[in-house]
């Protein structure tokens, strides 16, 4: 469907976009996230003692103004299915299609980007059905778009490009 105005976005959502590459059969893909702290919060998986506890204020605003997020933007499907889904059989080593991206409400557009990569699921023993989370690597290469990421993540203190990143979880509280 072809938008030639605004979209009103009011709830988290993100925002996929495809533009045709002139004289191809390809596309260029490009997505927005958009994040809004209610419904962050109110989402089954928070812990009610912490996003509704004593210190309910202060985890909204350091959640909104002080912290950098990245967004993954992917088919659920390559998620969840039973049979292609990368989380629900993490043991396989399976690599998905994603869109990324860095959102920082601190520092605005300066330190914010998005890429192209190719998603699958980390770790050794974290990988089990045990663990309900599990972490994340990212390798950036040049059939998913682009070879490298060329941002400084960690500011003047360490590399500025990129072929793989692993995004880790944590398993308590988190």
């Amino acid at each position: 469907r072809r938008y030639e105005g605004p979209v009103r976005v009011e709830r988290t959502s993100v925002v996929r976009a495809g533009v045709p590459v002139a004289d191809t059969v390809l596309q260029r893909d490009t997505s927005a996230t958009y994040l809004f702290v209610d419904d962050v919060v109110a989402q089954a998986t928070m812990d009610t003692r912490i996003t509704e506890g004593a210190d309910r204020e202060r985890v909204r605003t350091g959640f909104t103004n002080g912290v950098p997020s990245v967004s993954i933007v992917i088919d659920p499907k390559f998620l969840f299915d039973k049979d292609i889904g990368i989380y629900v059989n993490a043991l396989r080593e399976w690599e998905r299609l994603a869109l990324v991206e860095q959102i920082d409400p601190v520092n605005g557009p300066a330190n914010e980007w998005s890429a192209p990569v190719g998603l699958s699921i980390r770790g050794g023993s974290s990988r089990n059905a045990d663990h309900a989370k599990h972490s994340f690597h990212l390798a950036f290469r040049r059939d998913y778009g682009l070879n490298k990421l060329k941002f400084p993540l960690f500011g003047d203190e360490g590399a500025s490009s990129f072929k793989k990143l692993d995004l880790r979880t944590s398993q308590n509280y988190a």
